[in-house]
């Protein structure tokens, strides 16, 4: 996703200077840079060189788009010229748009800035100084005086990213989703919408095959409108679930017959069922292994963290920035000769995600279960952990827009995965991933979230509602061996089943004491998390982390490798020391 920043034009100036510099000295050139009303506006190329897409009219109106974004099943220019022509602030809605983006307009003397449905990309406000970004590096720069915001380093370390509209810096936040921000001279305000998705009540006795066609019907509306506007230029990471081959199988009903890739070694499940199906269906595969990129060597690491920095926006989810250069390059390589990677993240909204049965639950339950994959005696000297664990609960309950001490139904539940995990964890890497080139996300799509969370979830469990969606789309394609062990459609084995009740079952607390069972003894901190490659980048002593966590007990090296990351956006931008009022 290309980026932009919205300055105040009387600020002075150095800060913006130096992150235009160093944005191109890390592959993002300017496209853009002109008044705004009273702000300075700066637009930014994406990391393929994609110019982001601007529009005017004969009113002297005009709208910026980041991101990958649809519109009345137009894409590009033709998208947002509709989209600048239709804006009203007040009876605007996200129907008729497909994508993950941010749009900036001027219109009739107003700017506006707002995201697409879920609020997946976003949008970082510095309050204190007026400043408006889709570029959280962005804001680093931008911030006269940064402090750690301890909440947000323990979420972004422990639980792999920063949830709620709180980041780990205090003075960078985003605003709220389906919220359209207005700006004017001296006025800021936020016009909040209702979001565009909703949630059927199924009758009773919906079976499996009405259910699976209300579902079809939602996603091949998405995947028609991607499909019309890029056709055979999509390509698609393939593995053994359900969520590749259910797009896959999207693609193919349309007659685009898309690029194929997947990820691993030759041996590789995933690796083997996605060369199978390719040759099924006569499509071109790429097989990628990122253990045979080469690392750099310690004396160009700290030219790679800054590169990483950049690319990543400052933090990855699934990691922190030290992991060397083959996930930089590889997500570049995704886009080469214009190509436009679908990614199946998300596509859980389809299945069971919590392993939970169907009975209430509290927002702590569901810290309990998902969000507790940490030791608590890896927090330092300000770390709380029932405070932790508290604030993660109430943010839970605020996404779905209930109390926080109070009983979630089901439909509750299963709204958290996309409200939440969605928005938070899968909607940053699909920003980042944007950085790279233009990129589609289905299963993030409002219209496809749509009417998931009160899916019966007899029709959920075990993968068999997205199992029937594939069959009734291309059955061969359902028969195609699965990374289960069992076929992608009928009666799971008697063992599956049995093992899947008894998961289910276990109580909330039972899995919140798991994670010391699985990780209690140090990972190895090889390759580029040794001390030969961290002192080149942040020196031999942690001067911010040591104070946070407790490194000794940070036994998860992806853990260890997000610690590392906010030492390093600390040292790099000059961050006050920590304290525990910064909580």
């Amino acid at each position: 996703m290309s980026f932009f920043v919205l300055i105040p034009a009387q600020r002075k100036t150095d800060s913006l200077s130096d992150l235009i510099t160093h944005g191109m000295r890390n592959g993002f050139t300017t496209s853009h840079d002109e008044t705004m009303g009273d702000f300075r506006f700066v637009a930014f190329k994406d990391l393929s060189g994609n110019t982001p897409p601007s529009a005017t009219d004969d009113n002297g109106n005009s709208a910026f788009c980041f991101g990958s974004f649809i519109y009345k099943k137009k894409s590009g220019l033709s998208a947002l010229e509709m989209f600048l022509r239709d804006f009203e602030p007040h009876s605007f809605d996200w129907s008729e748009t497909i994508g993950h983006f941010v749009i900036v307009l001027s219109k009739n003397g107003k700017i506006y800035i707002l995201n697409d449905g879920l609020g997946a990309a976003k949008i970082f406000m510095n309050s204190s100084n007026r400043i408006v970004s889709n570029s959280f590096v962005s804001q680093l720069y931008m911030n006269d005086k940064p402090k750690f915001h301890l909440q947000g380093c323990y979420e972004y370390v422990f639980a792999g990213s920063c949830y709620g509209n709180t980041t780990f810096v205090e003075d960078i936040v985003t605003v709220d989703p389906n919220s359209i921000l207005r700006l004017e001279t001296k006025n800021w305000s936020v016009i909040r919408k209702k979001s565009p998705i909703s949630h059927r009540k199924w009758s009773a006795d919906a079976t499996l095959s009405d259910v699976a066609n209300h579902h079809l019907a939602n996603l091949n509306d998405v995947f028609e409108a991607i499909a019309g506007e890029f056709g055979d230029r999509i390509r698609v990471s393939m593995s053994g679930g359900y969520d590749s081959r259910l797009m896959l199988a999207s693609l193919l009903r349309l007659d685009v017959k898309p690029r194929v890739f997947s990820y691993g070694d030759e041996d590789d499940i995933d690796v083997q069922i996605a060369k199978t199906v390719s040759r099924e269906f006569n499509l071109e595969f790429f097989h990628i292994d990122k253990s045979l990129v080469q690392k750099p060597s310690p004396d160009d690491f700290a030219a790679t963290a800054e590169r990483n920095m950049f690319g990543f926006d400052g933090w990855k989810c699934d990691a922190g920035l030290m992991g060397g250069n083959a996930d930089y390059r590889d997500r570049l390589s995704r886009h080469v000769d214009g190509q436009v990677p679908l990614n199946g993240s998300l596509g859980e909204i389809y299945r069971n995600f919590f392993y939970l049965i169907d009975r209430k639950y509290s927002a702590m339950d569901i810290v309990s279960v998902f969000f507790s994959g940490y030791g608590s005696d890896g927090g330092g000297k300000f770390f709380d952990n029932a405070r932790y664990r508290a604030t993660l609960a109430g943010k839970i309950a605020q996404s779905i827009d209930r109390p926080p001490d109070v009983k979630l139904d089901r439909g509750d539940i299963e709204r958290i995965y996309p409200s939440f995990r969605g928005r938070y964890w899968t909607g940053h890497d699909a920003q980042i991933n944007q950085r790279f080139g233009g990129m589609f996300f289905p299963y993030l799509e409002h219209a496809v979230i749509t009417d998931t969370a009160t899916t019966p979830l007899r029709h959920k469990n075990l993968g068999v509602l997205q199992g029937e969606m594939i069959h009734m789309q291309l059955p061969r394609l359902a028969e195609i061996r699965s990374g289960y062990g069992y076929p992608m459609r009928g009666k799971r084995p008697l063992s599956i089943r049995l093992k899947n009740t008894i998961n289910n079952m276990r109580p909330p607390f039972v899995r919140r004491q798991g994670y010391r069972f699985h990780v209690n003894k140090m990972q190895p901190r090889q390759s580029t998390f040794s001390d030969k490659y961290l002192s080149s980048v942040i020196g031999n002593d942690y001067h911010y982390i040591d104070e946070i966590f407790n490194l000794n007990r940070l036994y998860s090296l992806s853990q260890f490798d997000r610690a590392v990351t906010l030492e390093y956006i600390g040292q790099k931008f000059g961050f006050e020391s920590p304290r525990r009022e910064t909580w």
